[in-house]
């Protein structure tokens, strides 16, 4: 990538998402959130996602995904919770993923 497209990149609205910690790491933060969907969600920029962390008390954080494979599924619910961009709405096949377990 040249120095432009990063600039521009910076700048795009697409589906997100994250995951930060809180100063003494007693909060962990997930982040999902949709777009490229006209009409339900445009996207966030990076910015937006860092404000968004930072306003809830995150310090620490990394982006993880910047497309249409950004979903969260709660086993509380038994289902994913958001409307991902790819496949109509519907869960991606993609080989990463986050795993979290509360004891």
């Amino acid at each position: 990538m040249n120095d432009s497209q990063i600039i521009a990149a910076d700048f795009t609205r697409q589906p997100r998402t994250a995951i930060a910690t809180n100063k003494d790491r007693s909060r962990l933060f997930l982040f999902v959130g949709d777009g490229r969907q006209p009409r339900y969600s445009n996207g966030f920029t990076r910015a937006d996602v860092g404000n968004i962390l930072r306003a809830l008390g995150a310090t620490d954080g990394m982006l993880c995904d910047e497309g249409g494979s950004s979903c969260m599924f709660l086993q509380s619910t038994d289902s994913i919770v958001n409307t991902p961009s790819d496949n109509q709405g519907r869960e991606r096949p993609t080989y990463t993923h986050f795993g979290i377990t509360l004891n």
